[in-house]
């Protein structure tokens, strides 16, 4: 889950690059690149948030069967 958020926040990071530099070929393309950064930004958080809540479910399962 911890890989699946790190590609997000790659893709988000890639987004933003594109979207808030001077570099794009249009101001549509900054725009959609502005919205994918916000998108994958988010999915970025919750995934982080549920790779952290799975590692806790583990480590609490193990510490009750001791």
């Amino acid at each position: 889950m911890l890989r699946l958020a790190s590609l997000f926040l790659v893709a988000a990071l890639l987004a933003a690059f594109w979207g808030f530099s001077n570099l794009s070929f249009s101001e549509g393309l900054a725009e959609i690149a502005r919205i994918l950064f916000l998108f994958f930004f988010v999915v970025f958080l919750v995934s982080l948030m549920a790779g952290i809540v799975q590692q806790n479910r583990k480590s609490g399962q193990l510490n009750r069967g001791k």
